[in-house]
């Protein structure tokens, strides 16, 4: 049994106005972990300037924040691009 574990960060919960800023996946085959990796997402700049204060101080918390901030980060199209990648090995064609 394959299962692909896909975690993410955002600046909020909305899809309106709200950005990934950090995606993570593990990828489980057999119950043994094969897989995982993480990356930072450049988020939307007006999402990322208007964080609600309580999302703002969470990820600084975390220390995603700086990490966001500092690099590298990428375009959410190139992320999406490389989950598939990593996903596509262990999936069954069609």
């Amino acid at each position: 049994m394959n299962e692909a574990w896909i975690d993410l960060e955002t600046t909020g919960t909305n899809e309106l106005c709200g950005s990934i800023v950090e995606v993570g996946l593990i990828v489980v085959v057999d119950g043994r972990q094969v897989q995982e990796a993480e990356w930072l997402v450049h988020p939307r700049p007006a999402h990322w300037e208007g964080l609600a204060p309580a999302v703002r101080a969470m990820h600084q918390r975390s220390g995603l924040f700086d990490a966001v901030e500092q690099g590298p980060a990428w375009p959410v199209g190139t992320v999406d691009n490389q989950v598939a990648a990593m996903l596509d090995p262990w999936t069954v064609d069609g």
